[in-house]
C-alpha cells in the first residue's frame, strides 16, 4: 500500500474513475444507440413524409390537369358540332383541341400520352410522345375507358402502375365527359410518366442500403424491397390523394457499425487518460459555465421580447464568436420585426385600395340610373325641335352628362378585374385609354405636358387590353410622382409616350424629365413592396406588377436614365403572327341600320320610373305600343297578353330580371329571343355569368337612345322574320 498521499489519492480515484468511465461509456453507447436508432427512424419517417407530400402534390396536380382539360370549351364545342351533324365544324374543333392538347403535353412534359375518346370508344385526339397521332383507334376496351365511363361528372379514375410497350411505367388518369343532361360523351385520359415519382423515391434513400417504394395494395413501385430478413428500420406514410402508402427502409447495422468502433475506442483511451479527462473537464466547466450562463439569460430576455439585448464577452475565442453570432441573430430579429411591421402596413394599404375599387364600382352603379335618365330626357327633348336658345342649354347639359358617363366608364374600366383573356389589341388605343384615365391628374392637378409620338402603321398584337393599360397607367403615374418633388425646369413637367413596331416586336417608351432613377435603388425598382415614396404614398407593387404583366405576355420591361435628365421605361411586347391573331376575338363590326318596326307591343319592366318613361316614350315615337308595369306584376302581365319584346332591368327591389326571364322560359322557350336587359351593374360577376350563359341581349346604363334604337329594331326585326 503506497504511503504517500499522492499515490493514495491516485489509487483511490483512478480505479473509481476508470470504473466510472467504463460504466459511462457503456451507458453512453446504449443510450447513443437508442438515440441514433430513434433519430434514424425519425429521419426515415420525415423522408417518407416529405416524399409522400411530394407524390401527393404530383398526383393532385395530375388530377387537376385532367379536370381542367376535361372542362375545356373545345370539347363541348366538338360534341355539340357532332350532335348537330356539323362535320366540318366538328373537325375544326377537333384539330384546335388536338393542337391545344399537344401544346399542353409539350409545356407540361410529364405525360407520355393524352387520349380523348368519344362515347363509342374511338380516339378523337391522340397525343403520344409529344406528337399528334391520327384519330380513330379503338379504345373502348382499354381499362381506363371502361372504368371512367361508370363515373359521375367531376370524378376521376387512377390506374395502378402500367408499362407502355417500350417498358416505360405510367399511371393512367381518366375522367368521363358528360353533357348538361349527364349523358356520357366520352373519356379523357392522361398517361403520366412515373419517372418523377421514381426520382422522388430514390432521393429519399437513407444510407447505402436504404430503399423506398410506393405500396399500391399488392403492387410495389418501382419494385418490392430487396434483402428481406435483415433487421431494418421501416417507415410508412399514407398518401392523401390515393389509397397508397410510401414505404422507406434502412438497415440498422449500417448505422450502428461506426458507433461500435467509437465505443471500443472510447473505452481504450478513456482508461489511459482518465485523470487528464477529469482535469480538462473541471477546467473547461470552470472557464465556460459563466459565459454560457450569460448567453442563456440573454436568450431568455430575447424570448420575452427584448430584441435590443446584446451580450458582451471579453473572450475572443469560441465563446466570443458565439456571442457575436448571438448578437447578430438578435439584430436580424429586430430588423425582421421592423420589416414585418412595414410589410403589414403595405398589405393593409393594398387591402384599402381593393376596398376603394369595390366602393367605386358600387357608386358608379348608383350613378348610372340618374345619368341614363338625364341623357334620355335631353335626347327626347332634342327630337321635339326646341327653340335654339334652349337647344344650346340642352347641348351643355348633354355634354356634361356625357362627361359624367365617360368618368363612370373610366372608373369601371380601371377597377374591373381582368380575366387574363387575350384579344386583338391596338397599342395606340391602349396608350390613349391610359391617358384618358389620367387626364384629370395630368392636366389639372400636375400640369404635365404630354408629347405623343405614336407610330401611324401599328399592327394589332395579341394581348390583354386592360393589363396593357394598367402597365401604362402605372408608368405614367410613377413619372408624375418622380417629377412632383424634382426642381422645376424651364420647360415645365413633360412626359413623352412613343410607340414603335418592327417585324418581331412592339415597343412602348414612357419618358419624363424628372430626376431619373438613383443609382442606389436601380437593382431594386422591380422588387415587390420596394418604394422610395414616403409612407402612405405607395405600396411598392406598381413596377413589380408591370414586370409580371410584361413577362406573362412574353415581353420585357426595362429602364434607363436619359442624358438630359429624367427616366425612360421601355416596354417590349412580341408581335403576334397572323395565325395567332386570327384565333383571337375579332373587332366587333358596326351594327347595320335597320328600319323601324311599328305596331309591336313591348312590355317595360323597370323600377326606376324616369328610365321606364324614357323607354316608353322612345317606343311610342318608334310607332310601337309600350306597357309599363311594376316589377311584381311583370310575370302575370307578360303571360296575360302577347308581347313582341320585354325590356327589363336586371336588379329590382322585389323582382329580379333573371327570375322573370327563367319563369317565362319555363313556359315558352321562345321568350329567349324576346328579352332585352338594361342594367348599370355590368361589373357584377353574377350578371356577367348570367348574360354569358343565356346570351341574352343587354344594354349598359347609361345608354344612348341611338344604341337603344338599333338594339330594339334588331330584336323586333328578328321577331318579324
Amino acid at each position: 500500500m503506497p504511503k504517500t498521499l499522492r499515490w493514495r489519492l491516485i489509487l483511490a480515484i483512478v480505479p473509481v474513475v476508470i470504473a466510472g468511465i467504463v460504466v459511462v461509456v457503456g451507458a453512453q453507447y446504449y443510450l447513443s444507440r437508442s438515440q441514433i436508432l430513434a433519430g434514424i427512424n425519425q429521419e426515415i419517417q420525415n423522408r417518407a413524409a416529405r416524399t409522400a407530400a411530394a407524390v401527393d402534390s404530383l398526383l393532385r396536380q395530375r388530377r387537376n390537369d385532367l379536370l381542367t382539360l376535361s372542362d375545356s370549351p373545345l370539347i363541348s364545342d366538338y360534341h355539340h358540332s357532332e350532335d348537330y351533324g356539323l362535320k366540318a365544324e366538328a373537325e375544326s374543333y377537333r384539330r384546335e383541341l388536338e393542337m391545344y392538347l399537344l401544346q399542353f403535353a409539350r409545356r407540361s412534359a410529364v405525360y407520355d400520352a393524352i387520349l380523348f375518346a368519344n362515347a363509342r370508344g374511338r380516339a378523337v385526339c391522340r397525343i403520344e410522345q409529344e406528337k399528334a397521332l391520327p384519330p380513330g383507334e379503338a379504345l373502348g376496351s382499354a381499362g381506363f375507358f371502361v372504368a371512367a365511363r361508370r363515373l359521375p361528372s367531376g370524378a376521376a379514375w387512377v390506374s395502378g402502375p402500367e408499362r407502355l410497350p417500350d417498358g416505360h411505367p405510367v399511371l393512367y388518369f381518366a375522367a368521363p365527359l358528360r353533357d348538361e343532361a349527364k349523358n356520357f360523351e366520352g373519356v379523357l385520359a392522361l398517361a403520366y410518366d412515373l419517372g418523377p415519382v421514381s426520382a422522388l423515391l430514390k432521393a429519399s434513400y437513407l444510407g447505402n442500403g436504404g430503399q423506398a417504394w410506393l405500396q399500391m395494395g399488392r403492387q410495389a413501385f418501382p419494385g418490392p424491397p430487396s434483402g428481406p430478413g435483415r433487421p431494418a428500420l421501416v417507415a410508412s406514410v399514407p398518401l392523401k390523394a390515393m389509397p397508397w402508402t410510401v414505404m422507406a427502409m434502412a438497415p440498422r447495422a449500417e448505422f450502428l457499425r461506426p458507433l461500435k468502433r467509437v465505443r471500443d475506442f472510447g473505452i481504450a483511451i478513456g482508461v489511459a487518460a482518465a485523470a487528464i479527462v477529469v482535469l480538462v473537464i473541471l477546467l473547461f466547466c470552470c472557464s465556460n459555465t459563466r459565459p454560457l450562463a450569460a448567453l442563456a439569460e440573454a436568450a431568455r430576455e430575447i424570448g420575452r421580447g427584448r430584441l435590443d439585448r446584446r451580450v458582451v464577452l471579453a473572450d475572443g475565442g469560441e465563446m466570443g464568436a458565439l456571442a457575436g453570432a448571438f448578437n447578430e441573430m438578435a439584430r436580424n430579429l429586430e430588423d425582421n420585426r421592423k420589416s414585418g411591421a412595414l410589410l403589414r402596413a403595405q398589405l393593409i394599404q393594398s387591402e384599402k385600395l381593393s376596398a376603394v375599387g369595390q366602393l367605386i364600382s358600387s357608386v358608379a352603379h348608383e350613378l348610372n340610373n340618374p345619368l341614363a335618365a338625364v341623357c334620355g330626357y335631353v335626347q327626347i327633348i332634342f327630337t321635339q325641335n326646341p327653340p335654339e336658345s334652349l337647344r344650346e342649354d340642352l347641348r351643355r347639359v348633354h355634354h356634361s352628362a356625357l362627361r359624367c358617363r365617360k368618368a363612370v366608364e373610366n372608373l369601371l374600366f380601371f377597377v374591373r378585374r381582368s380575366g387574363g383573356e387575350k384579344s386583338r389589341v391596338d397599342v395606340n388605343a391602349a396608350v390613349r385609354a391610359a391617358l384618358d384615365l389620367l387626364e384629370y391628374r395630368l392636366k389639372k392637378t400636375e400640369d404635365v405636358a404630354v408629347d405623343l409620338d405614336l407610330a401611324s402603321s401599328m399592327g394589332e398584337i395579341g394581348a390583354d387590353f386592360q393589363q396593357i393599360v394598367q402597365v401604362l397607367v402605372n408608368l405614367i403615374n410613377n413619372a408624375c410622382d418622380a417629377m412632383e418633388g424634382a426642381p422645376p425646369r424651364q420647360e415645365g413637367k413633360r412626359i413623352a409616350v412613343r410607340t414603335r413596331q418592327d417585324a418581331e416586336k412592339t415597343e412602348i417608351l414612357v419618358e419624363d424629365n424628372g430626376p431619373g432613377v438613383p443609382e442606389a435603388v436601380r437593382a431594386s425598382v422591380f422588387e415587390p413592396f420596394f418604394t422610395t415614396k414616403e409612407p402612405g404614398r405607395g405600396t411598392g407593387l406598381g413596377l413589380s406588377i408591370c414586370r409580371q404583366i410584361a413577362e406573362e405576355h412574353g415581353g420585357t420591361i426595362s429602364f434607363s436614365n436619359l442624358e438630359k435628365g429624367g427616366a425612360s421605361f421601355r416596354l417590349l411586347l412580341p408581335r403576334s403572327s397572323p395565325e395567332d391573331l386570327a384565333a383571337l376575338k375579332p373587332v366587333a363590326d358596326a351594327q347595320e341600320s335597320l328600319p323601324p318596326v311599328p305596331g309591336r307591343r313591348v312590355l317595360v319592366v323597370e323600377d326606376e320610373k324616369d328610365i321606364a318613361q324614357i323607354i316608353a316614350r322612345f317606343l311610342h315615337d318608334e310607332g310601337d305600343i309600350a306597357d309599363i308595369v311594376e316589377p311584381p306584376e311583370a310575370l302575370r302581365i307578360a303571360t296575360s297578353r302577347p308581347y313582341d319584346l320585354i325590356i327589363s332591368d336586371f336588379e329590382m327591389e322585389k323582382t329580379k330580371g333573371p327570375d322573370l326571364y327563367e319563369a317565362l322560359i319555363e313556359r315558352d322557350p321562345g321568350w329567349s329571343s324576346k328579352f332585352l336587359f338594361v342594367t348599370g351593374d355590368i361589373l357584377n360577376p353574377r350578371v356577367l355569368e348570367f348574360l354569358r350563359k343565356t346570351e341574352a341581349a343587354c344594354l349598359a346604363k347609361p345608354f344612348d337612345l341611338e344604341d337603344l334604337r338599333r338594339t330594339v329594331r334588331r330584336l323586333l326585326s328578328r321577331r318579324r322574320t
